[in-house]
This record gives structure tokens, sequence and C-alpha cells, in this order.
């Protein structure tokens, strides 16, 4: 809505009651009758205006008598009320607001918001994005010791369109809601344990995340240059570890036993 021009509207009809009332025999003059004529001329426009703002204000009636809304005195009680309500429209939008969690960015990951911090603060809301992308790539990359690793599909979706993105910026809730999600990321990968992959790792020794734990990051492993070439014989490598149960015939030698758990009770040790 235009509230300037609703506003100047409510003014002028305003100020040609004051001038009406102000009047000893106002429907009785010629002056009170161009008045009258022009207060009716202005009255739908008015009354247009003030259903927009209360409808209930709208059904003034200038020419009767025993109203609330009746009279010129009910009419200019009416129109008050609609500049009143124009005065105060735009800070009830603001003041009025339902009580709404608010997210502060200064309280996203450090990875995140140490490094958007001067492009945000400057308006750059999509670069901000894309240096918080970077960031979180390079943290990941130095935890894993793997520089080669080129970024992956969990933040693909944030980090491209705001590198190519170049015609158009973003607006600053679109851009906050990306570093919300990237300020997410970053705590899993920061909170997460490295697991350095091992040839033999015996089942008590491997690793299995417990409830509430950080989850595990696998680093990728090299070639063990020591490991060599495949075993010569044709036969699987598992097949050089089967294990055979006692008494039984096998051209192979048995392997360790499987662990077992045992539970103390009263019979235990």
């Amino acid at each position: 809505m235009n509230r300037a021009w609703m506003r100047q509207k409510l003014q002028s009809y305003r100020d040609l009651l004051e001038e009406f009332i102000r009047l000893k025999t106002p429907w009785g003059t010629s002056q009170g009758k161009a008045l009258v004529a022009e207060l009716h001329r202005q009255e739908p426009t008015v009354k247009e205006i003030l259903k927009r703002l209360d409808p209930g204000l709208a059904d003034f009636v200038l020419d009767a008598f025993g109203g609330e809304h009746a009279s010129p005195s009910g009419v200019l009680t009416c129109v008050h009320k609609g500049l009143g309500i124009l005065d105060d429209q735009e800070e009830w939008a603001v003041r009025l607001l339902p009580d709404a969690p608010v997210l502060p960015a200064d309280q996203f990951h450090p990875w995140v918001w140490d490094s958007a911090r001067t492009l945000w603060e400057t308006g750059h809301y999509r670069q901000a994005v894309h240096t918080a992308a970077s960031a979180i790539n390079a943290k990941t990359q130095a935890k894993l010791n793997r520089r080669e690793l080129a970024d992956k599909k969990c933040y693909q979706g944030i980090r491209n369109p705001a590198a190519h993105e170049h015609d158009v910026d973003w607006d600053e809730q679109t851009a906050l809601e990306y570093l919300a999600a990237l300020s997410v990321l970053a705590r899993w990968i920061d909170k997460a344990r490295v697991e350095i992959p091992s040839r033999s790792v015996s089942p008590q020794r491997r690793q299995v995340p417990q409830p509430g734990m950080p989850p595990l990051m696998r680093r990728p492993s090299r070639p063990d240059p020591a490991a060599g070439t495949r075993p010569r014989s044709g036969r699987r490598a598992t097949d050089q570890t089967r294990s055979y149960p006692p008494g039984a015939s096998g051209s192979h030698p048995a392997g360790p036993a499987s662990p077992t758990c045992s539970s103390s009770g009263p019979g235990g040790r």
C-alpha cells in the first residue's frame, strides 16, 4: 500500500471537515454547501482507504445525525483514527511480531563465522558463504592429512552455487540459512575422530562409535609398499587364515580361535 498517498487523502478530508465544523451555520450558507459538495466528492476514496485500515471506520454518514459515525464530528473521529493507524502501522509490524527464535551469526562454528564475517559485514553475502565453505574444506583436508582431496557432496550443494552465481548476490536471509547449514557440518567434522585403517585389526581393538560420541572419520589408506603383490598361490588370502574345528581334516593350519564373551556370575571367577 502507498501509505504516503493514503495519509495525504485523509489529511485533506480532515482539513475540509474541520473547516466545515468551524462555520456557525454550515448547512445554510453557500460556503457550507460548497464544503459539503467537496466532502461528498472525496468521500468514496476516503471510505476505500479506511476499509483497508479498519472496515468499521468506513461506515460513516456525513449528512446523518444520531449515530457514532454520523454527522461531521463523527466522520472526523473516523478520519483521525485512520490517520493514527497509518502513523503506527509500520511500528506494529516491527514491535508486535510473534516471539520467534533468533539465530545470531556470531554463535556459528568459528570455521564458518570467522571466515565469513568480513564479507558479511560489507553486504557480500554470497561470497561470505563461499568463503566459509572453502574454509571447511581446508580444515577437513588438514584433519585427514590429505591435501589432494577435493570438495565432497556434503557441501557441494552450497559451495558450488555460491561460487558460480556471479550475476546476482543472495539476500541476507538465504545466505544466513546456508551459513547455519555449514555451521552444523563444521561441528560434525570438528568433533569427529579420525580412524586410520590397519591391515590386521582384531575384533577386540576395532573402534566402534558409542552412543553420544562423535562419528568416526576414516582416513583413506595409502598402498603399503611392503605388502607386495597378491599371494603367488591361486588361493584367496582368506583361505590362508581359515580355521577348522578340532578334529577336522584340512590342508591348512587352524587360525586363532574366535573371541568369546563370558559373563561373570555367582559361579564365575
